[in-house]
């Protein structure tokens, strides 16, 4: 059965020695870093990294650090000198320049290139990858050629695969893409599209990593964010097999380079492949090239024609083909050219000539698409050239609609009329539904406007409001997901107007603007607001870790962490490594998050916070748990009690008897199990923590059954699945169906008990909860197995102890094995199931669990008792 230890998830309330650049010097890279950090190496004489090492401790010990966090292994020194790192410890980092002989100011200025070239890093994390293909434009010519090349080329089994659709910005490359991905679905050649946005040539953003681009395709293809690997290869080779499980057209957007495209590209699959770039990358990976150009006056004229109405072209074909060649035939300048023309009715093809003709003329960059842009914006009302301005002063790739009206200081109606007239203009796109984006062309463009038009200090308030506006919602959904605990024991800044959202509301936002919480963070000072990355990681961080957004979470309260350091904010640096550390051990990491919540324990208990430490002692009690020291965790669990109880934390005190009970419960000790349960259901009711009596009641019906008391178990059990769904808590429902499950099976209604089963291992899988799938599937191979279907029973035992054995969780390991040895048994393998039930047995018997004695009597039915 499953058993959900619980957070609370709470606490209280470049040349070295230059010191302008760093922070906005976007070629501040970790790999840069790293070759750095080599010629530094090699000018104080080439020491050894273990010499680095023992210098790093005798300085350490000078500032009076404990003897046990040092000396860093050699290993570890060693790491900070490869290039292909995508963390920088800047702690370490500096202690090794410090340790090759460099002064506390050149100290001082490698902390602040380290944290420039981790934002560098942790910016090209954030991507944008969707299922669903943009809308097409209705206007689209002189293109049909490439787009039949593609399609009849890209048909499954009878062409190349791979496609590099490269020119000019502005030339179309993007809808030549969406139009062939289209046509390539709509005939059948493909099952799906995934639209990735690389983001070569973004002005504020880096361009993607390619990893964290495969990370989302992955999740777009079905795959948890839990059971994706972070090793690069693994990550590849997972990759590789779903597009060649399913026929996927891929559009990779805005390529930088070659190097950027070459990890996405599988060796085979029967998928499609379109990548659109600036700079041509065909010749270096193998693709088919695609080159697209201006229009020829023919072309142009035709998309004149289809959009501003084929009467006014055919009075005057001179003029149009004047007015066309006079906008550059770039798709993008003719389109908005003809939208001009479009919105005067009252003008003649010659008046717009005269007018393009003379702006050219007095602009300072002589560029037909500059030229056009700035007739399409001379046309608009004042209001909505105002908006445009300032929509292109943030970083994010999209943004909706109440963003947008904070950006700009208006309310919401009145914003909403000029962005419809934009997005009639062409000036903005959506990409998705309710989302508005700007291309890059009208976004340059209207900074520069902004920079003609708007003072600084304009710019600077624009994206101060959108920060708050969007900590305001951060805060909004915090609050509305801790409502049975008053405003929660964390506090919004007292400069927020935090608005009053339904659960539902929140979780539906905080999905739709992840990656814009997750840019803004990114972008540090340079948002004006130099905070907002500990407030955003300090409002979402249980949201992110409720849901399964582990990789998120660890991203933005890594940046917390590393802004609160070097800030020098010790208590925001704690509250970030212990939603960091509660993070990492969610992600199976138990090291590094025991690292983490041990640094943040000793913060707190040196400042006096005792929910902070009481929070951080429970996260390491999960931790002892999942790594089989019982005895430890129940020590820690009752610990964390006491704080909590020392705090007034009703929710930390319900939360330390429910897992205190759970590990009793795992050491067989059933009694003390029932009541620490029962104990901890009564703290819960008394706060009104509907979601605590929920897990509460879940985790009560397996020691019920245990105790052979199945009735109260079945009405345990189906109790806190009832609430689990009222509260649309996707982790609680998922662990209630899996024990109300192993209720039904044990009552002999293996049948129901399969249903709800594979209801709980969907729900494992989505949210990545690694530890109940495992558990989930150990359930269904002994269901499977009690109805005579023994091949699922090996499949899903065997499955259990892949997934049980890569996050080192050795109590269902032990079940897996148990499993197998029954099964092999059944198959008269016995000596192959002798050697699974002993494996299984130490385990058991080193954990302490009642389990043992089951496997104990497998072993003794064959007449092979190991010896004790």
């Amino acid at each position: 059965m499953a058993r959900r230890l619980q957070g609370t998830g709470e606490n209280a309330a470049t040349v070295v020695g230059a010191d302008v650049g760093v922070d906005a010097d976007r070629r501040w890279t970790l790999e840069r870093l790293a070759l750095e950090l080599r010629s530094m190496r090699s000018a104080a004489g080439h020491p050894s990294y273990a010499e680095i090492a023992r210098r790093i401790a005798a300085h350490r010990a000078g500032r009076g650090v404990p003897p046990a966090e040092r000396r860093p292994a050699r290993a570890t020194v060693y790491d900070c000198f490869r290039t292909d790192r995508r963390r920088v410890d800047v702690d370490l980092v500096v202690d090794i320049v410090r340790a090759l002989g460099a002064s506390e100011s050149e100290c001082a200025w490698w902390v602040r290139a380290c944290s420039a070239a981790q934002r560098q890093a942790d910016a090209a994390t954030v991507v944008s990858v969707h299922a669903d293909l943009p809308a097409a434009v209705d206007e689209f010519v002189g293109r049909d050629r490439a787009v039949d090349l593609i399609v009849s080329s890209g048909a499954a089994g009878t062409g190349p695969r791979l496609f590099s659709i490269e020119g000019l910005a502005g030339a179309g490359k993007t809808q030549l893409a969406v139009r062939a991905a289209r046509r390539l679905v709509d005939r059948g050649d493909v099952d799906a599209a995934i639209v990735a946005d690389l983001r070569g040539f973004d002005r504020d953003s880096p361009p993607a990593d390619p990893y964290a681009v495969m990370a989302a395709c992955l999740r777009v293809l079905g795959v948890p964010a839990r059971q994706i690997p972070a090793d690069s290869q693994r990550r590849s080779a997972l990759f590789a097999e779903r597009l060649r499980d399913r026929r996927c057209v891929v559009i990779l957007d805005d390529a930088a380079d070659a190097d950027q495209v070459r990890p996405l590209l599988p060796d085979a699959h029967d998928g499609v492949v379109l990548i659109t770039s600036r700079t041509a990358v065909s010749e270096l990976i193998g693709a088919v090239p695609v080159a697209l150009g201006a229009l020829s006056t023919d072309e142009s004229v035709s998309l004149l024609r289809q959009v501003a109405g084929a009467e006014l072209v055919e009075a005057d074909p001179d003029a149009a083909a004047d007015l066309v060649e006079e906008s550059g035939g770039l798709p993008l300048a003719v389109g908005l050219t003809a939208t001009r023309v479009a919105a005067r009715p009252g003008w003649s093809l010659r008046d717009h000539v005269a007018v393009l003709r003379e702006r050219r003329r007095t602009l300072r960059l002589d560029d037909a698409v500059r030229a056009s842009l700035d007739l399409s914006y001379s046309a608009l009302p004042a209001s909505a050239r105002a908006v445009v301005r300032l929509l292109a002063v943030h970083p994010c790739d999209d943004l909706d609609l109440p963003s947008i009206a904070a950006l700009t200081g208006r309310e919401l109606a009145d914003v909403r009329g000029d962005v419809d007239d934009l997005t009639r203009h062409h000036l903005l796109d959506q990409p998705r539904p309710g989302r508005y984006a700007m291309h890059a062309l009208v976004r340059t463009y209207a900074l520069d406007r902004s920079h003609d038009e708007d003072r600084p200090a304009d710019r600077r308030d624009a994206m101060l409001r959108l920060c708050d506006h969007v900590a305001a919602m951060v805060w909004g959904a915090y609050h509305a997901s801790h409502r049975a605990e008053g405003e929660g024991p964390r506090r919004h800044p007292a400069r927020l107007t935090v608005p009053a959202l339904s659960e539902d509301d929140a979780r539906t936002w905080l999905s739709a603007n992840l990656a814009t919480i997750l840019t803004l963070a990114g972008h540090g000072s340079d948002t004006g607001r130099d905070g907002l990355v500990v407030e955003l990681s300090e409002g979402a961080a249980s949201w992110l870790n409720t849901f399964g957004h582990y990789r998120e979470a660890r991203l933005l309260h890594q940046m917390a962490l590393d802004h609160a350091t070097t800030a020098g904010d010790r208590p925001a640096a704690a509250r970030a490594r212990l939603d960091l550390g509660m993070t990492l051990v969610r992600l199976s990491e138990n090291a590094l998050g025991s690292r983490q919540l041990h640094r943040a324990l000793n913060v707190f208990d040196d400042m006096g916070d005792v929910r902070g430490a009481g929070v951080a002692m429970n996260a390491l009690a999960i931790i002892d748990v999942h790594e089989g020291r019982l005895d430890d965790a129940i020590e820690r669990f009752q610990r964390a009690g006491e704080y909590a109880r020392a705090a007034g934390d009703g929710v930390g005190i319900a939360t330390a008897l429910d897992n205190t009970a759970i590990v009793l419960r795992r050491a067989g000790r059933l009694d003390e199990a029932a009541h620490h349960h029962e104990l901890g259901l009564q703290q819960a009711e008394l706060i009104g923590d509907t979601y605590r009596v929920s897990t509460g009641m879940i985790n009560l019906a397996e020691v019920q059954l245990l105790l052979d008391r199945p009735e109260d178990a079945l009405t345990s059990a189906g109790r806190g699945l009832e609430l689990a769904r009222a509260l649309a808590n996707a982790p609680a429902i998922a662990y209630g169906n899996d024990n109300l499950a192993t209720v039904l099976s044990t009552l002999g209604d293996h049948a129901a008990a399969l249903t709800h089963y594979e209801e709980a291992l969907a729900l494992s899988r989505d949210i990545g909860d690694r530890h109940l799938e495992a558990g989930v599937l150990n359930n269904i191979g002994t269901a499977s197995f009690k109805l005579g279907d023994v091949e699922r029973a090996r499949s899903h035992h065997s499955d259990a102890l892949i997934v049980s054995s890569g996050i080192d969780d050795d109590f269902e390991k032990a079940r897996a094995l148990g499993g197998l040895g029954a099964v092999l048994a059944a198959g008269d393998d016995v000596d192959e199931a002798r050697r699974m039930w002993t494996d299984s047995l130490a385990i058991f018997e080193r954990l302490g669990a009642p389990e043992a004695t089951d496997i104990r009597d497998c072993l003794n039915r064959f007449h092979e008792r190991p010896e004790a």
